[in-house]
């Protein structure tokens, strides 16, 4: 078990408290376990024990040294090399890259997006999970 999402820092940083799991009291949610050829679907049952500082905790807990979360993850077969991205659509919930780019000459916008470098578009992110051998690799 581990804090994939970084709950006990988010919490260290509002200044909410100081929070670790508690193992003890963790768990992988079995009932919602599924396996599918191309992906699997899991749930952990996370309870962070600490020492409460702030309000927010207190006001949605009954016991705010213990704190019960339930996080989703997904493992999914990505696709293969010929793969090509999809233009970005705002109404499809998926993330896009968009940053300011200061050195921007001055007719140009500032507001700059991940961009395809063949079709110049706003593209839907992908991520891919690599070994750290193969990244090293990628970086070199």
């Amino acid at each position: 078990m581990q804090d994939t999402h970084g709950v006990s820092d988010r919490l260290n940083s509002l200044k909410q408290g100081s929070y670790k799991i508690d193992i003890s009291k963790s768990s992988i949610e079995l009932k919602n376990t599924k396996a599918f050829p191309k992906n699997v679907e899991f749930e952990a049952l996370l309870t962070f024990k600490g020492n409460p500082s702030g309000y927010l905790i207190s006001s949605v807990s009954p016991d705010s040294k213990l704190v019960s979360l339930i996080q989703h993850h997904s493992f999914i077969e990505l696709p293969d090399e010929n793969y090509s991205s999809r233009e970005f659509d705002p109404r499809s919930g998926a993330i896009m890259t968009s940053y300011m780019d200061y050195a921007t000459e001055i007719e140009k916008p500032i507001l700059n997006y991940q961009m395809d470098e063949l079709c110049m578009m706003n593209l839907i992110n992908y991520y891919q999970m690599i070994s750290l051998k193969k990244f090293r690799k990628l970086k070199h």
